[in-house]
């Protein structure tokens, strides 16, 4: 399944980047995030709860950076799996950032991923539903993130 926004926020490239690499902002602006935290310098581990249909998800996700380009792009990849054998495979997530101006930067991420056991017979419709909220959600923290915090 395939999950992605562009938006374009009223801050610098420099201002967007520093906050996917202060985990404890972005881990604010990722719905169902507890905690993010550096393994080493290319891989980190989060924390996530979410309520899928009748299902409650708690699972730490092990990523991998397999592309950087400093202040411009990364591309991760991971996954983890629940005490209830639900699993996440995150084949894909990259997140590009394309200045505008000195003070406007355009976003853009795309994420996909896979769901197996107990949350995949939900279907694709909710999981897509699902995924649908948590992306609007995460875009609009973003925003608010950046531009109220004078960034």
């Amino acid at each position: 399944m395939e999950v992605g926004d562009n938006l374009t926020v009223h801050a610098s490239a420099s201002d967007v980047w520093d906050l996917f690499w202060d985990f404890p902002r972005l881990g604010a602006c990722l719905p169902g995030c507890e905690s993010i935290e550096a393994i080493d310098d290319r891989h980190f581990r989060a924390h996530m709860m979410q309520k899928v249909g009748p299902f409650q998800v708690t699972m730490d996700l092990d990523m991998a950076v397999d592309e950087f380009v400093q202040g411009r792009r990364v591309v991760v990849t991971g996954g983890g799996k629940d005490k209830r054998g639900n699993t996440l495979k995150l084949n894909r997530l990259a997140l590009e950032l394309e200045p505008r101006s000195d003070a406007e930067t355009s976003v853009s991420y795309a994420m996909d991923f896979n769901l197996f056991g107990r949350l995949a017979t939900l279907g694709n419709a909710m999981v897509k539903r699902k995924a649908e909220e948590i992306r609007k959600e995460f875009s609009t923290r973003i925003t608010a993130e950046l531009e109220g915090s004078g960034g």
